[in-house]
């Protein structure tokens, strides 16, 4: 999650024009005997990613629940749904900007 949070931080201080979405989740991978990832884990990181905001971290509960409490920053819940295929399912969202607006100054 730091490192997510870094590399957008570091995209929207201006140094760069990408807006980059990325996704979390945590979960089993397999590693392919060519390297190629595979799994549940990387499936719905996949999807996260895809439903992100351009420059946000869109993040599955439970690594919204590994981290609470844990880090300097403010989350929003995202839109819920039922389906076990939707990645935005009670999945906490984390934006830059919103993480900037209420990191205390000091």
């Amino acid at each position: 999650m730091r490192c997510a949070i870094e590399i957008q931080d570091h995209l929207a201080s201006g140094s760069s024009p990408f807006k980059l979405r990325i996704g979390l989740k945590l979960g089993d991978v397999i590693v392919g005997p060519d390297g190629d990832l595979y799994g549940d884990g990387i499936n719905i990181a996949v999807r996260l990613e895809g439903a992100a905001d351009p420059g946000g971290i869109l993040i599955s509960e439970k690594v919204y629940s590994e981290i609470e409490g844990k880090l300097d920053v403010g989350f929003e819940a995202a839109a819920s749904s039922s389906s076990r295929t939707s990645p935005s399912r009670s999945a906490p969202t984390l934006s830059t900007r919103e993480r900037m607006a209420r990191r205390p100054r000091g």
